[in-house]
């Protein structure tokens, strides 16, 4: 029981962090939605694999497990598709909240 309420509660802080990380972000306008769908979405196709993740992850000296970009790319792929589409994305980075944590 004490293992459960230890993830429990780690999951509702990396949350509630995921969406302070989201309103800080969160852009004006949707041109900057679209050009930071296009960083990621490395070969222009629409859709951002879990290689073109790895890859701009690499590139840009980011550190991070195999596992974690997993746990990463699951969390943008809503439909779980093997994807992320743009859809996806704005899902995944638009506040769910319009107040601040």
């Amino acid at each position: 029981m004490v293992a459960f309420k230890r993830a429990l509660s780690t999951i509702i802080t990396n949350e509630v962090e995921l969406e302070k990380l989201r309103l800080q972000l969160s852009p004006q306008d949707l041109t900057s939605n679209i050009d930071a769908f296009k960083v990621l979405d490395r070969n222009q196709d629409g859709e951002i694999t879990l290689d073109e993740m790895e890859g701009l992850f690499k590139d840009s000296g980011v550190s991070a497990s195999h596992k974690e970009l997993i746990s990463l790319f699951n969390k943008y792929d809503r439909d779980q598709d093997g994807k992320i589409s743009y859809s996806d994305f704005i899902q995944g980075t638009v506040p769910k909240s319009s107040r601040k944590l």
